[in-house]
């Protein structure tokens, strides 16, 4: 019985980082745009606040750090806590290359003012660049495949459906996203960038506290 007990506890642990994370990474984005003057959350990447150049970079470095860390914990929550099924393991790892990529991010700056790396020959810009566009791919697909794991758990059985069309929204996101970074809409490429991004944390914050029920009943 106390096993049991201990195995919910930290399950719910996990979960509860799956939560904490992106509320942590929209407040310190928050907070740091309102310390800059003149940045723009329309205009500006959310990576510009831990540019070389920014002011309080550090601050968000660490953050992306510790953002990573909690979804690569949370990512292991998930697999304890759906049961077997078609890719069963490879959802979770996708989840946690996700974590990877975000502490890359804060590993790796991008380059002053989210200048285009390769045109300036920034190394730790390029690095930034690939880890965000590996570990965003990573969490699109593992939307898609989890939700065939959950439908064959009872207690997921429901957000399956939910985790496709999050998948889906999030795919189209992603290729809206890419289409404004290649025409007229640049200049609102901060907001589009958000957008994309809030998706994500929607279906990582649902996920969370499902986990985070389904511990607690155990």
């Amino acid at each position: 019985m106390s096993n049991s007990r201990d195995c919910s506890t930290a399950q719910s642990l996990l979960a509860i980082c799956g939560i904490i994370g992106p509320i942590l990474k929209s407040i310190v984005v928050a907070t740091l745009a309102f310390l800059w003057p003149g940045y723009s959350h329309v205009s500006q990447f959310m990576s510009e606040l831990g540019a070389i150049d920014a002011p309080n970079a550090i601050v968000m470095s660490v953050t992306l750090v510790v953002f990573g860390f909690l979804m690569i914990c949370f990512a292991f929550g998930l697999h304890k806590g759906i049961g077997q099924g078609k890719g069963s393991i490879v959802g979770p790892v996708l989840v946690a290359i996700y974590g990877a990529g975000q502490v890359g991010n804060g590993i790796f700056p991008c380059a002053p003012g989210c200048a285009d790396p390769w045109e300036i020959g920034s190394f730790t810009g390029m690095m930034h660049t690939v880890t965000s566009y590996v570990g965003y791919v990573a969490i699109l697909l593992a939307m898609l495949v989890i939700s065939r794991r959950l439908k064959k758990d009872k207690n997921w059985l429901s957000y399956s459906s939910f985790s496709i069309v999050i998948g889906l929204i999030s795919i189209g996101a992603f290729l809206l996203f890419s289409f404004v970074l290649s025409g007229f809409l640049i200049p609102w490429a901060g907001l589009f960038q958000r957008l994309r991004h809030g998706i994500v944390f929607l279906w990582i914050i649902v996920m969370a506290v499902r986990l985070l029920r389904i511990s607690a009943q155990a």
